[in-house]
């Protein structure tokens, strides 16, 4: 969600800017409307440069009605606010606002909701964060393109690709059922929406810390790639990892990642463990351990297999101590179909834990070991680029797909701007 402010003045009849933030700011901020009409702050210098100020106007850009602002006739402190539709805002562009006389039948037309103070009307303000829920919105609630926000319309967008998708295809898809969509909507859409966007933080619903698996409904999307490869798909915490809105400093929050899912549920089992005790000697543990057993059916076979294809050593470290390698899976074990020599990798044990708790990853395309920053400073540093060892036979390499398939979930892997 973008804020909007257009400024009135003398000499300028439509002066434009988007460095607010939120409705509040963009209203009774240090730059906000209240100030600028009455002449404080730093609004003396944009006196200097473009006269007066007659009235302004601030709207979110995905509401129907923007908040209009003026000086009372006759008074120099007393300001009065009214609602106007965006949509006769729109054609006006720099220089080239509404005559004074359209102001003042905006200010007395009848249907306007007049107030006598610059207050944010509840019902343009943002959703406070995590407070909002799209069933407790009124059925009579209108907004820019019909019922929905601009946010719920790119969210819905992304989720009926079912496939990561770039902004320029987004618009294009919101397009076939709203020609009229503005496209510059998209990106502070997806800012707000992608929990790994840098300037997410700069929207009034991210201006609280939180972690992304609070079930926060602003917690959509995730981006993907870089640059011109950048895309957008929607945001699964058990795949791409738990993110947060850390206060990096003078009340800026910026994402951060946290940690794998799996190393989330790996502490949560172990402090179940240690609440129930280790002898848990009920039907439900008779069935995890017979669960077990048929998920290890197989695992001989696998490793010794892997063993064969790479020549008895760690595919990272070259470990040739038998009694550490273990067969890893890249896709997980989904039965006896993915023990399979291009499905796996044979890893020393510690390497292998970490690549199953996705802190380690391997370039689908150059073949290099990849970490975490977690594991920046520790003892696994030095695997860091270093090139992954290839079977004696080329056909038994890992298969670049299922490595891509590893790596997307290695959430960590995301962090953009």
């Amino acid at each position: 969600m973008s804020i909007r402010f257009a400024a009135v003045h003398e000499r300028n009849s439509w002066r434009t800017h988007s460095q607010h933030t939120s409705l509040a700011a963009a209203t009774t901020g240090r730059d906000g409307a209240e100030n600028l009409l009455l002449n404080r702050q730093r609004a003396p210098g944009k006196t200097a440069d473009f006269g007066p100020a007659h009235a302004v106007f601030v709207w979110a850009d995905d509401q129907a009605d923007a908040m209009a602002f003026r000086l009372k006739p006759g008074s120099d402190d007393d300001i009065e606010c009214v609602r106007v539709p965006v949509a006769l805002l729109e054609p006006f562009k720099r220089n080239a606002g509404p005559s004074l006389t359209q102001i003042v039948q905006w200010f007395t037309a009848p249907q306007l909701d007049n107030t006598s103070k610059p207050q944010c009307d509840a019902s343009l303000q943002a959703p406070s964060s995590g407070a909002f829920s799209s069933h407790e919105e009124p059925d009579a609630r209108r907004y820019r393109y019909g019922s929905k926000r601009t946010w719920e319309l790119v969210y819905e967008a992304v989720r009926e690709c079912r496939r990561p998708v770039s902004a320029g295809e987004l618009g294009k898809l919101i397009a076939v059922n709203l020609p009229h969509f503005k496209r510059s909507n998209l990106a502070p859409d997806l800012s707000m929406l992608s929990v790994n966007c840098f300037s997410r933080g700069n929207h009034a619903v991210n201006r609280m810390p939180r972690c992304t698996n609070s079930g926060n409904p602003y917690d959509k999307l995730i981006r993907l790639g870089k640059e011109r490869n950048v895309c957008f798909a929607l945001y699964d915490p058990q795949v791409h990892g738990i993110w947060e809105l850390a206060d990096v400093g003078a009340n800026v929050l910026r994402p951060r990642f946290v940690d794998v899912a799996d190393v989330t549920e790996l502490e949560q089992a172990r402090n179940a463990v240690a609440a129930i005790g280790l002898f848990d000697p009920t039907e439900d543990a008779r069935q995890r351990v017979l669960m077990a057993v048929v998920r290890r059916d197989g695992q001989p076979a696998f490793r010794r297999l892997l063993l064969a294809a790479y020549g008895g050593a760690c595919a990272i470290s070259g470990c040739v101590v038998e009694a550490l390698l273990e067969a890893a899976h890249i896709v997980p074990y989904r039965g006896m179909q993915t023990n399979v020599v291009v499905n796996g990798l044979l890893l020393r044990a510690d390497l292998h834990k970490l690549f199953d708790l996705h802190l380690l990853s391997v370039d689908p395309i150059t073949r290099k070991v990849c970490l975490s920053e977690a594991l920046g400073k520790s003892e696994y540093a030095k695997f860091h680029g270093a090139p992954l060892r290839i079977p004696r036979d080329p056909g038994q390499a890992p298969l670049a797909e299922l490595l891509a398939h590893h790596r997307e979930r290695c959430g960590w892997m995301h962090m953009g701007r």
